[in-house]
């Protein structure tokens, strides 16, 4: 996963500024050059509302918006997939 990020020409992720990348960099305890360059070429949709207009909203009300499929489950249910081994319904979230 590390090198298909770093390899990636964009990443793009709802919240992962400030939730996924963190999580992973403790993690996987990665070292701050490789987040910053994953941090340079993200596309981060719930990012860029807080900073340019001191709002939020949850995925499901942004894709529902633009006509999207919502998502599937919760984030905390998705954990409970992968604690599961439930790697097709994880896919599917």
């Amino acid at each position: 996963m590390i090198s298909a990020f770093d390899v990636a020409e964009r990443l793009c992720a709802y919240n992962a500024v400030l939730f996924d990348i963190p999580f992973m960099q403790l993690q996987l305890q990665l070292p701050d050059e490789i987040v910053d360059s994953w941090l340079h070429k993200l596309c981060d949709p719930f990012h860029s509302m807080k900073m340019c207009f001191g709002i939020t909203c949850k995925l499901d009300k942004m894709l529902a918006l633009n006509g999207l499929e919502c998502k599937s489950a919760t984030g905390l249910q998705a954990i409970e997939m992968a604690n599961n081994g439930e790697w097709q319904a994880l896919v599917d979230y």
